[in-house]
């Protein structure tokens, strides 16, 4: 093999070796290359990914010329450790490697590394982003490999990973990459993995509607394929459609993950050949039956979720109830012994505790009633999708309203009674406000969840 003990140490892992090696003037074996031509760097990038081991050796006698001397394959460390999916070395050795070697001859690194990035895994969407926003070498890239493929052929395609770049973008939403590269060359459109599904079944399957959106531009020819097309177990989109979506979107409730599935079922049934919405998979499923059977225990958690939701929520309503009825006949503050007449008649104060004390009182019961209303649902699958997360957000509304109402009422109270003792009013509101303050901010992230579902997620 050729190689040295500074390679066998880097193989080995071993970093106080590696370390001891360079320190003792022995940096000379940082630039030898074994019978592959790879040097203790370049195996570190492809066989261990040891960011230290890189550290240790870049950051010392070798310097930056480490970072573009190529193997037999012409391949420079970067690239070695992407294609192997070393997340921190990649990064490590990217930001020390110069912008020219990715943009000089026609950018033909800097190509590789992007495709190699995006079907390893290394950049999410977010990350691509925020590259695309931070530094201009991303979309330099980008142009460039959109003029390289242009005029590919399928096998140079293949051979520059640029289909597996294209499912792997697809299933990570990164649309922009997918947007670019479909204009520079429409074969890649048709990329498909070992079990024949396309970039479109991939979005659907993991939820990427940016993705998925695509489908709208392309012409009627190429929209109809799509739409009929099957992988290799039968299963149309609408089957893909039909199963359990990713954990990573499960949310705080799974009623709100249903529904979210059910608005994808029916955007992609939406777009779908008649045909496909009773069409058959490979286990003589239809996607409905594939949906209702994906989604059986899914139905039972959301139901025990919601039932859980709504007694909790039924539990703080009836307090409320209980507190602002009982506040109403305790208030009166005696009568006047000269006239007869109710003390705080004419205060204003008892004005505003009387209109929030009536708008607490109600908005509790109608709350309850709600509540109440989802413990009585049949929660079938179709319940999800629009009468149950809005049941939950009528009564998570009124709820807080009575929560408002009632916080506003208790302050007139003591500002009434307690006229002469300001320090008293401000120590009891401020001790009042705890169970507010402890149980609206758990409450608010349902409540943005669900409003979130069913105003702003529509696919």
């Amino acid at each position: 093999m050729g190689r040295t003990v500074l390679h066998v140490a880097v193989i080995a892992g071993h970093e106080h070796i590696v370390e001891k090696l360079v320190n003792l003037g022995r940096h000379k074996l940082l630039k030898m290359q074994d019978n592959f031509d790879y040097t203790a760097l370049a195996l570190a990038a492809d066989l261990t990914g040891n960011v230290n081991i890189a550290r240790c050796m870049v950051g010392n006698y070798g310097g930056r010329d480490l970072l573009t001397i190529k193997t037999k394959d012409n391949e420079i460390p970067v690239l070695l450790s992407a294609v192997k999916g070393h997340k921190e070395m990649t990064r490590y050795l990217y930001q020390q490697t110069h912008l020219n070697v990715f943009l000089h001859n026609n950018s033909h690194y800097g190509v590789l590394l992007l495709t190699q990035c995006i079907t390893a895994k290394i950049f999410g969407h977010r990350e691509i982003y925020e590259h695309k926003r931070t530094h201009c070498l991303v979309l330099e890239i980008l142009k460039c490999l959109c003029k390289r493929i242009s005029d590919y052929k399928e096998s140079q395609l293949r051979e520059a990973s640029a289909y597996d770049a294209m499912l792997q973008a697809a299933k990570l939403g990164i649309v922009e990459f997918i947007d670019a590269m479909r204009k520079a060359n429409p074969d890649l459109l048709w990329a498909i993995d070992k079990n024949k599904r396309d970039i479109f079944s991939h979005a659907i399957l993991n939820r990427k509607k940016d993705v998925f959106h695509l489908i709208n531009g392309l012409n009627n020819g190429r929209k109809e394929i799509i739409k009929c097309r099957k992988d290799v177990f039968g299963n149309t989109l609408l089957h893909l459609a039909a199963y359990l979506g990713p954990s990573s979107h499960h949310k705080s409730g799974a009623a709100l993950l249903i529904q979210r599935d059910l608005q994808w079922f029916k955007a992609v049934e939406k777009i779908v050949h008649p045909k496909c919405k009773e069409e058959k998979n490979a286990n003589g499923k239809r996607p409905h039956e594939v949906f209702s059977e994906s989604h059986v225990e899914m139905v039972k958690t959301g139901e025990k979720w919601a039932k859980d939701t709504a007694i909790s929520f039924t539990l703080v309503g009836t307090f409320i109830i209980i507190i602002m009825f009982a506040a109403t006949f305790t208030i009166s503050g005696g009568n006047n012994q000269e006239t007869g007449v109710p003390i705080f008649l004419h205060d204003h104060i008892l004005t505003l505790f009387i209109i929030a004390d009536v708008i607490s009182i109600f908005s509790s019961s109608t709350s309850v009633l709600v509540f109440l209303g989802i413990l009585a649902s049949r929660y079938a699958e179709k319940d999800f999708l629009k009468t149950l997360p809005l049941k939950l957000f009528f009564g998570l509304v009124t709820l807080f309203l009575s929560m408002v109402a009632m916080m506003v009422a208790i302050c007139a109270l003591l500002v009434m009674l307690l006229k002469e003792y300001q320090r008293v009013i401000i120590a009891a509101m401020s001790l009042g406000s705890i169970p507010v303050i402890v149980l609206v901010p758990s409450l608010l992230g349902l409540f943005f969840d669900i409003f979130n579902s069913i105003c702003m997620q529509h696919i």
